[in-house]
């Protein structure tokens, strides 16, 4: 049977139990202030009641697996019950219980299917038995087995994950979070030191708990200051490698969590792959974009350029989209992967200077022939007649992340077809178009078909029919950001288009895709940035947050995908009559629009591909300073060895004499150089232990302590010259203890010696007799 820690410590008392109580509350409360959903309110009721039982199964007598069984159940239980709730008052416990059952098994069933779960309830239920589990572990952790630190962790994992992804008004939380941590550590540690020193007899002021905590607190806050102001450290090219391979499983995670949870609000992406551009897009609900920058980004011919593209989705699942591109190929910086061959095209070089990093996602306008930069991408193979494979690209990844200030090229072959060449396009589709880009899900509700039919009915080519489905979606349907997701066993598009009848570009994309497919139209529906605001000063496009979007690409014969912007807080795409004209670069009006008059190139051949420019000499003089993770790692040590000083000169018992405070000290660096002082050493013992770890210095050693025995058991107040003597015993001692110290891995502790407190050696003994 397990021991019980608790009875053998005694590590339960009221003030840790409140304040791992608080730990736990502190989580909930980030987690409702993040407002993912509403109805969070109940997770701080789970936590309590979590903290609750988890404090009386520690206390018991029951062996662990017993108590984590009877947990778990318990706990299953109480949770259901409390999200329960927030089911309609007019429903009885049963019903609700019912209830809830029913919408577990359906949202089981929807995610089983591969569809993106969209129960707002169910997501509460997933974070409250979360939530639950942590506060039982952390008090079993801390009670039963006696390690703050495993209760400390899951809570603190918690915090940092919301605020990764949270709103930034969470930073508080995660500071009380910490401070209330390093609180219960150092009661923890008062709470053992009180127990040694009952244990070895010594005595103690009853005010030392006080003093413990004064400076304790005081080293905590100054080291989070610090933290807290300190810049972020840029993460070495080695290291960012490693941290790139870990990546892809966590951009797994995140991509499946976002399916499953579909309905919440989304603030900003994170990480390798961001969740709004990864390999899938549910439609779910309100989304909060704000102003933060992005990126910066230069095209060459200026002005052109309409979306800064991050993905592109071919699968309809009814609750949202899905890449199944499943082969990932390398490409190598300025590499020409064979891709399908369109009319019309007209190269289009972009520069991407990174503001806020964004992992490795990189973007381009299509197509993307050349990323002068190394490179991975997800693509779709197309066979061809005469054996050999050509590729479509959908997603692109650098190799490496992309640190805030890396800029990077892409060459892309933007579309000049005009309006009368794509209305002679024609419907000769390629069978690798046909095969994938006209897939609907089988339960798509009539209406939307029915809808799309009449809609186009009037006119005889693909070009004319997508326009008057853009059209429609333009003139029809109001654009708002804070929409309630579509409910469950609901068709997304089937709901935005008769029931809402408002949203924002991802539904009014999915709309446009959907129908075009609905009468035989390949389209796809693409996701990355619009192109934002310009600045004439530095002939860029500023990119926010804000500017995240989605839009349409309708396939045409023989011209390739082509953009539609249904969308209709976005400005419409002009296009030129005819698919010939020369290329001007005029400024953007005041939507950023480029002018009517505005053709582009008509060369049958596109010029030939612009090559990389070399750095000039400021790039180069930038590189000769110092790296920033190197500044700041040097900063951050010296921010760290100030603090250990201030530790190690004030952290020390205000009433200690002189002879007394450098004795203290010599013991605080004997032990760091592995020579822990023994209740049982004398200090004439402690002394020759230290005098054989550095012989040289044994003089001064002997001195010290000769004149701190001679203070405290001789009753004898040291004079100014025997406090001189003391301080120049001290620099003396330092630096050899601090050598022995650097040096102590891989020597052996010294020992004392054998005769050592019946017989001093010469040098003892010529001091004492002064």
């Amino acid at each position: 049977m397990e021991e019980n820690r608790l009875r053998r410590t005694g590590y339960f008392n009221w003030i840790a139990w409140f304040l791992v109580l608080w730990l736990n509350l502190i989580v909930a409360w980030c987690i409702m202030a993040a407002e993912w959903t509403r109805g969070l309110s109940v997770l701080s009721l789970i936590a309590a009641g979590g903290v609750i039982l988890g404090t009386m199964l520690s206390v018991s007598r029951w062996p662990g697996k017993l108590a984590h069984l009877h947990s778990f159940i318990t706990g299953t239980f109480f949770t259901c019950l409390t999200v329960s709730t927030l089911l309609p008052e007019r429903l009885s416990w049963h019903d609700r219980l019912i209830n809830l059952s029913y919408r577990i098994g359906y949202w089981l069933q929807e995610v089983m299917k591969g569809r993106p779960g969209s129960d707002a309830l169910i997501f509460i239920l997933a974070l409250g038995l979360i939530l639950w589990w942590i506060a039982v572990f952390s008090v079993w952790q801390l009670f039963r087995r006696g390690d703050a630190w495993l209760a400390i962790i899951p809570g603190g994992i918690n915090i940092i994950i919301n605020l990764y992804y949270g709103p930034p008004k969470l930073r508080p939380y995660l500071l009380l979070y910490l401070l209330t941590a390093f609180a219960l550590i150092l009661w923890l540690n008062f709470k053992e030191q009180e127990r040694a020193w009952a244990s070895n007899k010594v005595g103690y002021t009853p005010y030392i708990g006080f003093d413990f905590f004064r400076y304790g607190a005081t080293f905590i806050v100054l080291l989070l200051i610090l933290t807290w102001l300190a810049p972020s450290m840029e993460t070495p090219t080695h290291e960012a490698g490693l941290l790139h391979s870990l990546q892809k499983p966590w951009e797994r995670v995140q991509n499946e969590w976002n399916r499953l949870f579909s309905s919440l609000r989304g603030y900003r992406s994170r990480g390798n792959s961001p969740i709004a551009f990864g390999k899938e897009l549910p439609l779910g609900g309100p989304v909060g974009l704000g102003e933060r920058l992005i990126m910066e980004v230069e095209t060459d011919p200026p002005f052109l350029g309409r979306y800064w593209k991050a993905a592109s989705y071919d699968f309809y699942t009814g609750r949202g989209w899905l890449n199944t591109d499943k082969i990932e190929i390398p490409l190598g910086a300025g590499d020409y992967p064979p891709m399908p061959s369109f009319k019309m095209r007209a190269p289009l070089t972009q520069t991407y200077y990174i503001v806020e990093p964004q992992g490795s996602l990189l973007f381009a306008v299509y197509q993307p022939v050349r990323v002068i930069i190394p490179a991975f991408a997800y693509v779709m193979e197309i066979p061809q007649d005469d054996g050999s494979i050509i590729i479509e690209p959908s997603l692109l990844y650098s190799r490496r992340p992309l640190p805030e200030g890396k800029a990077y090229k892409v060459v892309s072959l933007i579309s000049r077809a005009g309006e009368k060449s794509l209305r002679k396009a024609g419907t000769d589709y390629p069978e690798w178009v046909t095969s994938r880009y006209l897939q609907l899900p089988p339960e798509l509700p009539e209406r939307v078909k029915s809808l799309a039919r009449e809609l186009t009915a009037p006119y005889d080519n693909p070009y004319d029919k997508a326009t008057a489905i853009e059209r429609y979606l333009r003139n029809n349907i109001a654009y708002n950001e804070d929409i309630p997701p579509p409910p469950e066993g609901r068709d997304a598009v089937d709901y935005f288009l008769f029931d809402l009848r408002e949203g924002y570009c991802n539904y009014y994309a999915s709309a446009m895709v959907v129908m075009a497919r609905a009468v035989g139209i390949p389209a796809r529906l693409a996701s990355g940035y619009a192109r934002g605001e310009y600045d004439f000063s530095l002939k860029r496009w500023k990119v926010r947050d804000k500017h995240a979007h989605s839009w349409v690409e309708v396939f045409f014969p023989g011209y390739g995908w082509v953009e539609f912007e249904p969308t209709s807080a976005q400005p419409p795409i002009i296009r030129p009559a005819e698919g010939e004209g020369s290329l001007e670069t005029r400024r953007p009006d005041r939507h950023n629009r480029i002018p009517e008059d505005v053709e582009l190139p008509t060369e049958a051949n596109p010029p030939a591909l612009p090559e990389v420019q070399p750095e000039n000499w400021q790039a180069f003089l930038s590189r000769l300073r110092p790296p920033g993770w190197l500044r700041n790692l040097l900063w951050f040590l010296a921010a760290v060895s100030l603090l250990g000083w201030l530790a190690w000169r004030y952290l020390e018992p205000a009433h200690l004499s002189l002879a007394a405070r450098f004795y203290l000290r010599l013991q605080r660096l004997g032990q760091l150089a592995g020579c822990k002082p023994q209740p049982y050493h004398t200090p004439y013992e402690y002394a020759g232990i230290l005098s054989r770890l550095t012989p040289e210095r044994a003089e001064a050693i002997l001195t010290l302590v000769g004149l701190y025995v001679k203070e405290r058991f001789g009753g004898y107040e040291l004079s100014r010259e025997e406090g001189e003597k003391l301080h120049q015993a001290w620099r003396t001692v330092l630096p050899g203890l601090l050598k022995a110290a650097l040096l102590r891995r891989g020597r052996k502790k010294p020992k004392a010696y054998p005769a050592l407190s019946t017989r001093r050696d010469a040098s003892s003994q010529a001091f004492m007799r002064r």
